[in-house]
């Protein structure tokens, strides 16, 4: 059985690495070797600085808007995908703040929380199409008021996207609770179509994911739309979740050290490491892009035998 294991790791480590002529280990080599040389660690803590800037006032924005919809319970049905979306510490911290807010509608709260939270998040985007670019090699070549639009509108479109992906999940919840009171469906459908609905959300983030990998830099790039590193990044960023929602809970005193800071410290680190998983995602597809640019170029030059050119 271990012989078959080890045959089987083998056959792995030189395998061909998405249609690319590099074994599975040189890429890896390769991979980590560009990861220490554009620094990520650095631009994954100026991602999350500026997505936390943004992230609060773009949540005090969502919920100032819920007293203006006639939908029942919506607060409560947002407030439990949160719950299922982040550690919760962090959800902790935002759900009294939120709760604080939504009592009523505030003008002044809205378009303060509108404006701040779309700069904020732009100024992140800028971040992270920098960060992109760094890692691409390539410069930014769109001029400083072209760079803000695509950064503004990269920014309107995943928020869009976004809010429309929690909308259709926080309606398939009400409906499925819904046919399963009144015996529409069975148990078994019910639970199938409640994982299906968690599926939605993480293809949600692939396909963001793939977006941004393939419009934020600034040369276009030669991976398809949905790419390996959109992939990696998307499962990473689940078992980050998921891993540090059990760190947060079983194993770290955020809480106990620092006091009601803390959350915001846990809040800090999960937005870093979601930084890290997306530049790690992308460093992916920069490294997949040279190889296969350095085989092309073999491939065109020309060979020479015997003092003759083949």
């Amino acid at each position: 059985m271990s012989y078959k294991v080890r045959k089987y790791l083998q056959q792995l480590a030189f395998r061909k690495v998405a249609k690319s002529g590099i074994s599975l280990v040189d890429f890896l080599i390769l991979f980590f070797r560009h990861i220490q040389a554009d620094n990520i660690n650095s631009k994954a803590n100026a991602m999350a600085f500026n997505f936390m800037l943004a992230i609060f006032p773009g949540i005090i924005f969502l919920f100032t808007l819920i007293p203006y919809f006639p939908i029942p319970n919506l607060q409560g049905q947002i407030l439990s995908f949160m719950a299922n979306a982040m550690p919760a510490s962090i959800y902790g911290l935002m759900k009294e703040t939120i709760k604080d807010i939504v009592s009523r509608p505030r003008g002044g709260l809205l378009s303060f929380g509108f404006f701040f939270s779309v700069y904020a998040a732009m100024n992140g985007t800028l971040a992270m199409m920098t960060a992109f670019n760094e890692c691409h090699r390539s410069a930014e070549n769109r001029g400083f008021i072209r760079t803000r639009v695509v950064a503004l509108t990269l920014t309107i479109i995943n928020s869009l996207i976004l809010i429309l992906s929690v909308s259709l999940i926080l309606v398939g919840e009400q409906a499925l609770d819904y046919l399963y009171n009144f015996h529409k469906i069975s148990a078994f459908n019910y639970y199938l179509l409640m994982v299906i609905r968690y599926i939605t959300a993480i293809g949600s983030f692939f396909f963001l994911t793939a977006f941004i990998y393939y419009f934020a830099p600034s040369v276009h790039t030669r991976w398809r739309f949905f790419s390996l590193g959109a992939f990696v990044a998307t499962a990473l960023n689940v078992l980050v979740t998921v891993g540090f929602t059990i760190y947060l809970n079983s194993i770290a005193g955020f809480n106990k050290l620092y006091g009601s800071i803390g959350t915001i410290i846990a809040l800090m680190l999960w937005l870093y490491l979601t930084s890290m998983v997306l530049l790690v995602g992308f460093e992916i597809n920069a490294v997949l892009e040279r190889v296969m640019d350095s085989e092309n170029k073999l491939k065109k030059e020309p060979v020479f035998i015997a003092g003759r050119r083949k």
